[in-house]
């Protein structure tokens, strides 16, 4: 067999197994986003859970928690255009007795989002008003970072600590509950687009070295 025929079949054989990752990457990605979604606005705090889907309206932020740049890549290699991500402090529901208040955080890339979602800062959780302006969002459920946990400890501080100690703070541990709702900004259904064409580059790839395969046997048997 030619050094070219052996690298036509290692190439063919590359060539399904990125289709073939390709394909598990979209599945996953469309298994994770895709799943039935839970109104965030009826549940109950404790019940928020990683890779849960959600839906729901948040109608106060309590400030910005930070800002990162996210890129999607592909075998490392970066794929689409830079996007800044925002993230914000919200109360789960509201209790009259703001010691029992939970809170968790909103991340969201859309400029629109992002805008609208400013626009709704208060210094406190405020009663539930039906006719205030308000965000509806779905988003997936995600653990929070090490980064935004500290923000969020020194945001929820500035809330609950009247008299600012450098050395004590209020115990908030059991105000904050620990997940990231990340909107969706409808970059997911590339999921299923990772699908379609990782699943097309293997059928392709595996059909055209069984091929060459076949063929090279023959001539090498003198079928032909």
């Amino acid at each position: 067999m030619s050094i070219k025929k052996i690298l036509l079949f290692v190439l063919l054989l590359l060539a399904a197994y990125i289709g073939v990752y390709i394909t598990v990457f979209g599945i996953k990605g469309y298994l994770m986003y895709w799943g039935t979604e839970r109104d965030l606005n009826i549940m109950n705090p404790g019940e928020l859970q990683r890779n849960l889907n959600v839906k729901g309206s948040v109608e106060t932020t309590l400030g910005e928690l930070g800002r990162d740049h996210i890129t999607n890549s592909v075998f490392g290699i970066p794929v689409g255009k830079n996007t800044l991500r925002y993230y914000f402090l919200i109360p789960l529901g509201y209790e009259e007795d703001i010691k029992e208040q939970k809170y968790a955080v909103l991340a969201a890339d859309r400029p629109e989002d992002v805008e609208l979602l400013k626009s709704l800062d208060k210094s406190l959780p405020a009663p539930l008003d039906p006719n205030a302006p308000r965000f509806e969002f779905s988003g997936i459920v995600m653990d929070i970072t090490p980064t935004i946990r500290t923000n969020m400890y020194n945001k929820l501080w500035e809330i609950y600590d009247t008299e600012f100690n450098i050395y004590t703070h209020k115990n908030v541990n059991g105000n904050l509950i620990p997940y990231t709702i990340y909107v969706k900004s409808g970059e997911e259904r590339g999921n299923l687009t990772a699908i379609i064409v990782g699943g097309a580059v293997t059928l392709a790839s595996l059909t055209a070295f069984i091929i060459l395969a076949v063929a090279t046997y023959k001539k090498k048997h003198r079928y032909y």
